[in-house]
């Protein structure tokens, strides 16, 4: 009976390890009872690297967005400087274009000096010497340089042709009695010396043979008119015996020649006077 129940507790035992054993293999196999803290931890880095995922998209999506915005504003404050310094390029040249002044001042410096004191084609001048004979000026032809005028006195005349420039006036070439009176400013023989008429350069007290400016900004009347802006010009020549010759001339704005007196010393002294009685176009 002791040996059965030995047995029996020798089986009973021996069942019980067998249970522990199955229950300590099934709780080693399927740990259910036991809660998965590494399993939860893998859930929750999961959860927490998608919404970091999900925050840095987020914030990646943001960043992109404002570069895009950043990139945008540049665009359009580049697109702004843009056409501001177009607006100010075509305000300047507005301003260029409506400002005439340095055309103005060209056109002012084409036309100054003595350029100022040319005659007109076409003008034709009467003078009378000491109140008696006539003489009169042909202006026949003109161009930028030059001036082509006609002195006619009585039966003869006197075909010239005046190198006419701001500076000084001068007579390069001059034919007596001529049979073509024509424009030959673009065909004639200009000969040298040229003959000064008058220089703004040469001032002086006209003592000497050549033309020198004796006075300006005079006012001269004359038979035909009153003339301001007047320029007088001297020369004096001295002959062999000693007798002086002294010549004034008289050049007026946009008339030229208004004037001229001739005075001669000694035994046979005169003194004779051309002036501007008429003029006509």
């Amino acid at each position: 009976m002791r040996k059965w129940m030995i047995l029996l507790l020798i089986a009973v035992l021996a069942a019980g390890c067998s249970n522990d054993k199955k229950n300590v293999d099934h709780q080693g196999s399927d740990p259910v009872g036991i809660p998965d803290t590494e399993q939860s931890g893998d859930q929750n880095d999961s959860g927490a690297g998608s919404a970091g995922n999900q925050k840095e998209e987020s914030q990646t999506n943001n960043g992109d967005s404002a570069k895009e915005d950043d990139s945008s504003d540049k665009e359009n404050n580049t697109d702004s400087d843009k056409k501001d310094t177009d607006k100010e390029d075509s305000q300047k040249g507005d301003t260029e274009k409506e400002d005439p002044s340095s055309n103005s001042s060209e056109s002012q410096n084409e036309a100054s000096g003595l350029v100022l004191y040319r005659p007109d084609t076409g003008t034709k001048k009467t003078f009378k010497v000491n109140g008696n004979y006539e003489v009169t000026y042909d202006v026949t032809a003109e161009n930028e340089k030059f001036v082509q005028r006609i002195i006619h006195l009585g039966a003869s005349s006197t075909l010239q042709i005046i190198r006419w420039g701001e500076d000084k006036a001068s007579i390069v070439y001059e034919i007596q009695n001529p049979e073509d009176t024509s424009n030959q400013l673009d065909d004639f023989e200009a000969y040298k010396p040229p003959e000064l008429l008058i220089s703004l350069s040469q001032t002086g007290s006209g003592e000497s043979p050549e033309w020198d400016i004796v006075a300006k900004g005079k006012t001269i009347k004359v038979p035909y008119g009153e003339f301001d802006k007047v320029y007088v010009v001297q020369q004096t020549n001295t002959s062999s015996n000693g007798k002086k010759t002294v010549r004034k001339d008289y050049y007026a704005p946009g008339m030229g020649l208004i004037k001229e007196t001739t005075d001669v010393d000694g035994e046979q002294s005169y003194h004779a006077e051309l002036v501007l009685t008429k003029v006509s176009k």
